[in-house]
């Protein structure tokens, strides 16, 4: 994601500025995505319940996923838009039209 929008060189001052929180970000998503192997690892009473915990873990896998791609994607690009911020201020807002054209009150003579 952040590959498409942003240049080889803001993306090496984003991974720069930014390597510990992504560190973080990854080994938290990396923790997360363990949990469901915690529930098999926990006891062979867990091996009944295969039939329920399959369809479970496979779901907890898939959100695990979605949350990360998310997560990182959210933070990448806001990090690139406070970049960007940052090397160029802001243009000048453009002086706003009228909704409605005037109109001359007085007929020409």
């Amino acid at each position: 994601m952040l590959a498409e929008h942003a240049s080889r060189e803001e993306r090496r001052e984003l991974m720069r500025r930014h390597r510990p929180a992504l560190l973080a970000m990854g080994v938290l998503a990396g923790l997360l995505g363990a949990a469901p192997g915690v529930v098999w690892a926990s006891g062979v009473m867990f091996v009944a319940l295969a039939p329920v915990l399959v369809p479970v873990a496979i779901w907890i896998y898939t959100l695990v996923f979605a949350f990360a791609a998310l997560w990182f994607a959210h933070f990448a690009l806001a990090a690139l838009a406070a970049l960007r911020l940052e090397r160029e201020p802001p243009a000048a807002p453009a002086p706003p039209t009228p909704a409605f054209p005037t109109l001359e009150m007085n007929p020409p003579a």
